[in-house]
């Protein structure tokens, strides 16, 4: 499902707000194959519940899992050039 709406240039907010709507609901749902509703509210509450440190413990975990590839911070700026050198290293 797509929506689109206007956004008021000058507050950024979607149009809706200033018009009496107080509540936006989508009539259909849609889950992944083997998910349904109680699926997700479990995840999301075990999420809500983590602490910082199993938020980090959960983020280290996975950057062990595959020990060929690494997390790097870098400034956005160069993202268009690592980009073109990644590019070039996967066709050579």
């Amino acid at each position: 499902m797509e929506v689109r709406y206007y956004c008021d240039p000058e507050t950024g907010l979607p149009h809706i707000y200033e018009h009496g709507v107080t509540e936006a609901t989508m009539t259909e749902q849609r889950f992944p194959v083997g998910w349904d509703e109680r699926r997700v509210k479990e995840l999301i509450a075990e999420l809500d519940s983590r602490t910082e440190e199993e938020w980090i413990a959960a983020d280290e975990a996975a950057a062990q899992g595959d020990r060929d590839e690494t997390v790097v911070t870098v400034p956005t700026t160069l993202l268009p050039e690592i980009r073109r050198l990644l590019a070039a290293h996967r066709t050579a």
